[in-house]
């Protein structure tokens, strides 16, 4: 039997609309640079091939990124500390 979601209607709610935006960020940013690399393909353009490049790399950095230090915060823990991490792994592998 399944365990019966508790959650308050309000922070459904609150969750809901974090993910739409979260959602609607993402396609601006991928509809943004898809142009950016068409326009550098019919155009033949370098530098506007390297700008898609960069504009790729930072939806990574920040979609990814950002989403992951909110949900950090949304459940109060710290950052991950992948030194201590790694440590450990190395402690449990020997």
């Amino acid at each position: 039997m399944p365990k019966r979601d508790r959650t308050p209607p309000e922070i459904k709610a609150v969750r809901q609309r974090r993910e739409r935006k979260r959602l609607w960020t993402g396609i601006g940013f991928f509809a943004a640079w898809w142009i950016i690399f068409i326009t550098a393909i019919i155009t033949r353009d370098e530098l506007l091939l390297w700008i898609g490049w960069l504009a790729v790399s930072g939806e990574v950095i920040v979609l990814q990124g950002l989403h992951e230090r909110a949900l950090r915060k949304i459940a109060s823990r710290p950052a991950a500390d992948y030194d201590k991490i790694r440590k450990l792994e190395r402690k449990e592998l020997r």
